[in-house]
């Protein structure tokens, strides 16, 4: 009753719930038992510079490219906010370095295991990794289930143990398996317009309304995949082509199923 606003709160067996997850602020609240709450920004860059060590020891990316992706894209602004994006990140890329290492039982695991614990952070990661997954079983096993299953058996394991735990927290806190934030927005989903979502996608991608999207405010990563889709020697690099494809769809689908657009003037942090 005292909340002003009554569609940004939950109410579930009349309580008040806040539509946003308790795991990030249950992670504060044990960070601040230890430092004060002034140094919770300097934790987020912490997070950010690992981040991109982690990327540099995959032996992936060129030091100047780590260099231009945290000056030319959001990733050192959400570093120096005190967001759940940069733990986010941290997953993200702990998943990565296991991807492109050797092929086996133990990298296989740890690789689908960070990737998909990031959904106790954020929704999106759901779709990033089946995404993921399915392009996988696309290029690399044309679609035959049964083979890619038998190799990629403990990629299962390490996405249905997150998964599982995920689910069941919000199914006993909410009711529902997929959280306070999807029940909050799912009535997006059911009025769903194609005139409004398609405008939606220019604006969360590009410009409009005076607000900047995520190629608007990153221009050199929309060149960057552009330049690694259509490369002559991309086939040959099948770990950086699951990758390039993964983005090529995960940006657009999500940028068609987001609730709004963000609310942000400095990249969508859907998509981020």
């Amino acid at each position: 009753e005292m909340y002003p606003i009554p569609l940004y709160v939950l109410k579930v067996e009349n309580k008040i719930i806040s539509p946003f997850p308790f795991n990030f602020a249950y992670f504060n609240a044990v960070l601040l038992k230890f430092i004060s709450w002034k140094f919770l920004p300097y934790i987020c860059l912490i997070f950010a510079f690992v981040s991109y060590f982690i990327f540099y020891i995959t032996k992936q990316l060129h030091f100047l490219t780590l260099i231009l992706a945290s000056l030319g894209t959001p990733l050192l602004f959400q570093g120096l906010e005190y967001s759940e994006n940069s733990m986010l990140l941290l997953f993200q890329a702990l998943g990565l370095f296991f991807f492109f290492k050797e092929k086996n039982k133990i990298n296989l695991f740890f690789s689908a295991f960070f990737l998909t614990i990031g959904i106790f952070l954020r929704l999106e990661t759901l779709v990033f990794v089946g995404g993921f997954y399915f392009i996988i079983l696309i290029l690399e096993y044309k679609m035959n289930l049964i083979k890619f299953l038998k190799e990629y058996f403990y990629s299962l394991l390490g996405v249905l143990l997150p998964l599982i735990c995920f689910f069941s927290e919000n199914y006993l806190l909410y009711h529902h398996p997929l959280g306070a934030r999807f029940v909050i927005n799912q009535g997006s989903l059911n009025n769903f317009v194609f005139a409004e979502r398609l405008d939606q996608v220019i604006h969360l991608l590009f410009l409009a309304n005076w607000k900047i999207g995520f190629f608007g405010f990153t221009p050199i990563f929309l060149v960057a995949l552009v330049w690694n889709l259509f490369r002559k020697n991309l086939k040959s690099e099948n770990k950086h082509r699951i990758l390039a494809y993964t983005l090529l769809f995960f940006l657009p689908f999500i940028a068609i199923i987001a609730p709004n657009d963000g609310v942000t003037n400095w990249g969508a942090r859907y998509l981020n």
